[in-house]
């Protein structure tokens, strides 16, 4: 996981806890801080079938993009105040959008 200071012991009560809540629903969606590194999707994989991510759950592809968040920003770099642009509405993700598909 993303989460570099857990300790073994606290990553196994996580998954411990996963597969709980797992027992408990027909359909356990794990995403977000989880999902914030490759090992992530390999950790949510080796759980029962019935935890997916998000986008399993939906049927599209997994992007990751937070996990490759620094790879994706040298293919695709963005100006200085881009992020406060687009906050105000003065910018647009179109052509990022193109780029990646």
């Amino acid at each position: 996981m993303y989460l570099p200071h857990l300790s073994f012991e606290q990553k196994e009560i996580a998954r411990i806890n996963a597969e709980m809540l797992a027992e408990a629903v027909d359909t356990l969606i794990l995403d977000h801080h989880v999902l914030r590194s490759i090992k992530g999707m390999a950790w949510v994989d080796a759980l029962p079938s019935n935890v997916v991510c998000a986008a399993d759950f939906m049927g599209v592809k997994r992007r990751l993009l937070e996990a490759r968040r620094r790879y994706l920003y040298k293919k695709m770099p963005v100006p200085d105040q881009w992020h406060e642009l687009y906050a105000h509405g003065e910018v647009s993700t179109e052509k990022y959008k193109k780029k990646y598909k």
